[in-house]
C-alpha cells in the first residue's frame, strides 16, 4: 500500500474520534484501522516464514530417509508427494490422508495416460507416508501453541468425519453393562 493511501486512511480515522460507532468511540476505530493496516500483513509474512519452514523439514526428512534407504528408488512423483504430505501435516494435522485430487500439475493432460496414472499413485503414496514421516517425527507439537484450555472436540462434519477416520483403526470397546434400580426398568419396545 502506498504512504499516501496510508495517511488517508489514518487521517479518516482521526476525524473519527470522538464520534459514537456500533463499535465504540473513534479511538477504537483507529486502533483497528492501524491492527488491519500493520498487523495484518506482518501476520501473513509469518504465515509465509512458516510455510518456508516447513517445506525445508521436510525436504531435510526426505533427505534423510533417502540416506537410511540408499538402495531403494523412488519416482520424483513420490518424492514430491512426500514432502507436501510432510509439510501439510505440520500445517494442518488431521489424518494425514491425502486430499481427494492430486496437485494440479498431475491433472493436466499430459497425466491422462497409464504412465501418469502410476505418476499420480506414486504422489498419493509419498503424501501418505511423508505425512506419516511427519506424525512420528513430532515437530507438529512445536508448531501448536499452547493455550490455557485443553482442545476439545467438536461436533462439526470435519470432526466427526476425523473421528470416524481414527475409530475405525481401532476395536469399539463398550462400557460395562450397568444395573437399573427395580423401578427404572425401561419399558417395551413398541411393534409397529
Amino acid at each position: 500500500m502506498r504512504w499516501s493511501q496510508v495517511t488517508f486512511v489514518l487521517g479518516l480515522c482521526a476525524l473519527g474520534i470522538g464520534c459514537e460507532t456500533p463499535i465504540g468511540s473513534g479511538f477504537e476505530i483507529a486502533r483497528y484501522s492501524s491492527r488491519n493496516l500493520l498487523q495484518a500483513p506482518v501476520t501473513a509474512g509469518g504465515d509465509r516464514l512458516e510455510r518456508h519452514w516447513q517445506r525445508q523439514q521436510a525436504e531435510a526428512a526426505w533427505k534423510d530417509f533417502q540416506q537410511h534407504h540408499a538402495e531403494l528408488l523412488y519416482s520424483v512423483h513420490y518424492e514430491r508427494g512426500f514432502q507436501d504430505g510432510f509439510a501439510d501435516y505440520l500445517y494442518a494435522g488431521g489424518t494425514g490422508q491425502p486430499p481427494p485430487v492430486p496437485p494440479w500439475t498431475l491433472r493436466t493432460a499430459s497425466y491422462e495416460t497409464p504412465a501418469g496414472h502410476r505418476a499420480v499413485e506414486d504422489w498419493f503414496a509419498g503424501f501418505r507416508h511423508g505425512a506419516n514421516a511427519a506424525r512420528e517425527s513430532g515437530l507438529r507439537e512445536l508448531v501448536i501453541v499452547p493455550g490455557s484450555v485443553p482442545p476439545t472436540i467438536r461436533s462439526s462434519a470435519a470432526g466427526a468425519y476425523r473421528q470416524s477416520v481414527l475409530k475405525s483403526s481401532e476395536p469399539e470397546v463398550l462400557p460395562p453393562p450397568r444395573e437399573l434400580p427395580a423401578g427404572d426398568q425401561p419399558a417395551p419396545a413398541r411393534q409397529p
